[in-house]
């Protein structure tokens, strides 16, 4: 395996969403808020990935842009019902976080159909480094730091270009900032 993958993997927004959400649920001790999002914000939006790459059909970086549309769609639902059950059980920081995901999950999904192939690791680091800053939680300094390292190595391994990289950045970027304000996260 060579280095550009083993950091995509290790810093893949599964990883980072799992970070998220451990810190979100640890600093709040909300159990189950923290219990639900590693269920519909952690795994259920990578389960069929991982099922499929367990037998071989796809690559676990799923690289093949028209294969990207069915898991975007997953995601979105996962990240549904977890912001549903979230509010309901009253995890407003994790429920927020789960909206987060799901707005840019759609936006990376009509990107990645009608424009490019954006890059999905970019809005997968910035989008829960931003939330985790926009929150108060001091884990966003040092994933905002590994944002230019894992944007230099998508570029240099030939996963995307350099506007694919920066479009994934700016679209979470913003997604999650107008999602924080209007919720007001900060209250």
């Amino acid at each position: 395996m060579d280095g550009h993958r083993a950091l995509a993997l290790v810093l893949s927004p599964v990883t980072v969403g799992l970070l998220a959400v451990l810190a979100i649920g640890f600093k709040e001790g909300d159990s189950l808020g923290l219990l639900l999002s590693i269920i519909f914000i952690v795994l259920m939006p990578i389960a069929d990935v991982i099922r499929r790459y367990l037998r071989g059909e796809i690559d676990i970086l799923v690289p093949e842009r028209s294969m990207r549309g069915k898991f975007f769609l997953q995601a979105s639902l996962s990240y549904s019902i977890g912001f549903i059950l979230l509010r309901f059980f009253g995890s407003r920081t994790l429920s927020t976080l789960a909206l987060t995901y799901l707005f840019v999950s759609l936006a990376l999904m009509l990107i990645n159909r009608g424009v490019t192939k954006i890059s999905v690791h970019m809005a997968g680091i910035t989008g829960p480094a931003t939330f985790l800053l926009y929150s108060g939680n001091e884990l966003g300094y040092p994933m905002i730091l590994l944002i230019p390292i894992l944007a230099w190595s998508r570029w240099k391994s030939g996963s995307h270009t350099i506007g694919q990289v920066i479009l994934g950045i700016l679209v979470s970027l913003l997604i999650t900032l107008m999602t924080c304000s209007f919720l007001r996260l900060e209250d």
